[in-house]
């Protein structure tokens, strides 16, 4: 599994948490230290894209044009 951040993300790239005794890692908005004001009228708008594969790891070309076709999708 791959998760690909939107580079129009606000704060990108974001920052991630881990927590290794769940085997579990996610984006996380905003960054550590940081604030977002939600007001009316004014949406927030967070884009990614899980990328599922099966069998071995990608090549990192691969995922690099993954990543460029998801932004250039948007």
């Amino acid at each position: 599994l791959t998760v690909f951040q939107h580079a129009d993300n606000p704060g990108y790239p974001g920052d991630w948490v881990q927590y290794p005794e769940l085997d579990w890692l996610q984006p996380t908005f905003p960054a550590a230290g940081t604030r977002h004001v939600i007001t009316p009228n004014h949406p927030l708008t967070l884009r990614f894209r899980l990328w599922i594969q099966a069998g071995a790891d990608l090549p990192e070309t691969e995922l690099r044009a993954q990543w460029r076709a998801f932004h250039l999708s948007i």
